[in-house]
């Protein structure tokens, strides 16, 4: 019952947020039926998945259609809705299995949109930037920003799939702890406030939120690459206008 439950809370606050669009949550199981039966208020603009209702274990490693049903993409087709998408598996983008099914299903259903959510997963900042210019000719494919702290990854999305497929998000509880993610051998570290502190006596450092690690980040990318200020406002505003159909 909590997936009931978080649909009639979206629309409970999309009713009382007339400017805001939402995605409901779908799961492995769903038929098209079920799918559409998610979009009980006309501002649910699409579906989220998330690995933890996999049923491999460790869900961590789980392949994205063990997590992502095919009727949702189905669905988002026909309605020309969105999917937003958290890759796992350790190498991300850069897991072979993953890039495939990507690659597969954006060609295969060109009228759904396929957002990549945290950069393609590029915590650890690799997995993207040698993986994602084979997304680049693959237009119903974006990308959000959300809660990465380094600049490459952002970087590499920029310069090869270009500024208007790119979304700025906040992933709000995330970006309002303190540290920041790294890339660090062949994986990642996420560095916590608990961690700094530690070793203040040897290195005073004060932890800020890591949705302002993500914003000097998003800077540092756009400054290195020369964006304009027409592209930046597009990452950080046109582009969701657009992609959500929303007015000003």
């Amino acid at each position: 019952g909590l997936r009931a439950a978080s649909v009639r809370f979206l629309a409970e606050q999309l009713t009382l947020g007339p400017d805001h669009v939402g995605e409901a949550f779908v799961l492995p199981d769903d038929t098209d039926e079920d799918v559409e039966s998610l979009l009980v208020h006309p501002h649910i603009r699409g579906f989220k998945c998330y690995h933890l209702v996999a049923g491999t274990k460790p869900t961590w490693q789980a392949g994205i259609g063990e997590y992502l049903p095919e009727s949702a993409w189905r669905v988002a087709q026909e309605k020309e809705l969105c999917i937003t998408l958290h890759l796992v598996r350790d190498q991300a983008l850069a897991d072979a299995g993953n890039w495939a099914y990507i690659r597969q299903m954006a060609k295969k259903y060109p009228r759904a949109t396929l957002i990549l959510a945290h950069a393609a997963r590029g915590f650890a900042a690799w997995t993207t930037i040698e993986s994602v210019a084979g997304l680049a000719d693959l237009d119903n494919v974006w990308f959000d920003l959300s809660a990465i702290c380094e600049s490459s990854p952002i970087m590499a999305i920029l310069k090869y799939c270009g500024t208007a497929r790119v979304l700025w998000g906040s992933d709000y509880p995330v970006s309002m702890a303190r540290g920041k993610a790294i890339s660090l051998g062949d994986g990642l570290f996420w560095i916590y406030k608990q961690d700094i502190e530690r070793f203040q006596a040897a290195t005073p450092i004060r932890a800020t939120l890591v949705g302002i690690e993500n914003l000097l980040a998003v800077r540092e990318a756009c400054t290195l690459l020369d964006l304009d200020r027409t592209a930046v406002e597009d990452i950080f505003y046109h582009n969701a206008m657009r992609l959500f159909r929303l007015m000003d």
